[in-house]
């Protein structure tokens, strides 16, 4: 008997295959650039991406926060991406990407 495959399923799938492939570029590019600049740049391409995603999207107008509250998710978030992420990118050439 034939079990059908949910969209979830999938998307668990793909999102570790990208996830996995994403720490392969990591890693490559941990060789020729600091994690912290590594960090930066993935922080900037992403607000880049948001940024241009959010409007065609229809987001954030009828959301109900304030000003006030975009601001300390911002901050928060940058804080805990800068650390979390340097510390990570940090790990990944120390490390490498598998236990040996």
């Amino acid at each position: 008997m034939a079990m059908a495959i949910q969209a979830g399923e999938i998307c668990a799938v793909l999102a570790a295959l990208f996830w996995a492939g994403a720490v392969c570029f990591f890693k490559k590019s941990g060789e020729t650039i600091s994690p912290l600049s590594l960090n930066l740049l993935r922080n900037l391409v992403t607000v880049v991406l948001v940024s241009i995603t959010i409007p065609f999207l229809g987001e954030g107008e009828s959301s109900g926060a304030t000003f006030e509250d975009y601001l300390l998710l911002m901050a928060s978030g940058i804080l805990v991406m800068t650390v979390g992420d340097t510390m990570f990118f940090s790990a990944l050439n120390r490390i490498g990407m598998g236990m040996w």
